[in-house]
């Protein structure tokens, strides 16, 4: 998968595969004749254990141990939440298969994490021992160990990691029935603050030319005065309001409730697929079992080529909203100084919905997915050069 850079197989990592239905036949064939444990092990092709099991369990494909404590749904879900972990660029170790469950766990109701706790020894996550019999249960789940985020970022930049996303991108494509444009989503963060877009516009993401210098004109008596922009904005000027400024967990997970509820309700029989770029506030659990619940599927975008393969990062995007954003502000602005009132956060929300209406029409969204090789699927959209940078 595009995620950080390949490490191999687990050293150790090899284990047993529950028989097949052939070999199951098989043993019972074999054990019939009188053969020994041994000996019909050898011939099957399974370990001695399978058939002490067959023989002890008559033959029915039943998992060794106590019961699972998960639910079939609740499993069923934990394995789409791996997979998940996956395709964000993390790989399938014992390690990291108990820390998902640590994650997953929590995100369950309270009285399944109380009987949680009475399954694994007071805790939230399981013993060693469940990986193993998990892993049986699901025999396509394969343990791969993958790099860390930080190699991810600092490796993903070759071209064959970009091959890779878009044949990524095309199994996901068969595996989730992708048919249709409504089906393929990007979501991407940007932040409006605009006191910093007035007074430095430079450095921030908006772009454009400074604004240290604008004035308002204003007649009150006949006489013409000049009002700096920058001095009717207060410390409220913010849609919202963090320290440090950006996006973070909290905010993906009310962003994923939203989406979700949308998501169940437009085609709510089609899978969607959601690509994100690799930061790591998009690795929440709550907010990713949230999307997997509605039967959203993620996928991450390689790092340090986001700005070539998402959709929302291109001239169609937000290089039609940034500008659209500054001129909005800039002209609310004025019209607070007009009226002697400061601009406030109705205000930058106001400019945000008109900037985005502007921007995010029917035909630009789909040049901008068209644009990446996202929808219809196109590697050839990538330029060359760019990936030898």
């Amino acid at each position: 998968m595009e995620g950080p850079p390949s490490r191999g197989p687990v050293k150790g990592s090899k284990r047993s595969r529950a028989p097949t239905a052939e070999q199951r036949q098989q043993m019972a064939d074999f054990l019939a004749t009188g053969q020994s444990e041994a000996a019909t092990a050898k011939r099957v092709g399974v370990s001695r254990a399978a058939v002490r099991h067959f023989k002890k369990t008559t033959g029915k494909a039943v998992p060794p141990g106590p019961p699972t404590f998960f639910h079939p749904e609740e499993e069923k879900l934990l394995v789409s939440f791996v997979r998940t972990k996956a395709l964000l660029g993390q790989g399938l170790t014992r390690d990291g298969f108990l820390a998902c469950c640590g994650e997953y766990v929590p995100a369950l109701s309270l009285d399944r994490q109380q009987i949680a706790r009475r399954y694994f020894n007071g805790k939230l996550t399981p013993g060693r021992g469940f990986y193993r019999l998990f892993l049986n249960r699901w025999p396509e789940l394969t343990e791969y160990r993958v790099g860390t985020l930080e190699d991810s970022r600092a490796q993903n930049a070759r071209p064959d990691i970009v091959a890779r996303w878009y044949a990524a991108l095309t199994l996901c494509y068969r595996d989730l029935k992708i048919k249709h444009p409504r089906q393929v989503l990007n979501m991407d963060e940007t932040h409006v603050e605009p006191r910093q877009l007035l007074l430095e516009a430079r450095t921030t993401i908006l772009g454009g030319r400074g604004m240290r210098n604008a004035f308002a004109k204003i007649t009150v008596d006949g006489k013409t005065t000049s009002v700096p922009l920058a001095a009717r904005l207060n410390d409220l000027a913010m849609v919202v309001r963090r320290t440090p400024a950006g996006f973070d967990k909290g905010i993906f997970d009310i962003w994923c409730a939203h989406f979700a509820a949308f998501a169940t309700a437009y085609y709510p029989g089609e899978s969607k697929l959601l690509s994100l770029d690799g930061a790591k506030v998009h690795l929440s659990a709550t907010g990713l079992l949230t999307l997997l619940r509605a039967n959203v599927h993620v996928v991450a975008e390689p790092s340090k080529r986001s700005h070539l393969l998402q959709p929302l990062d291109n001239k169609h995007a937000f290089g039609r909203f940034q500008p659209s954003v500054r001129g909005a502000v800039c002209g609310r602005a004025s019209s607070c100084v007009a009226r002697g009132a400061a601009f406030n956060c109705v205000d930058m929300v106001e400019c945000v919905k008109v900037a985005a209406d502007n921007a995010f029409t029917p035909a630009s969204l789909v040049s901008a997915f068209s644009a990446v090789g996202m929808w219809p699927l196109d590697p050839t959209k990538v330029p060359a050069e760019e990936l030898s940078k």
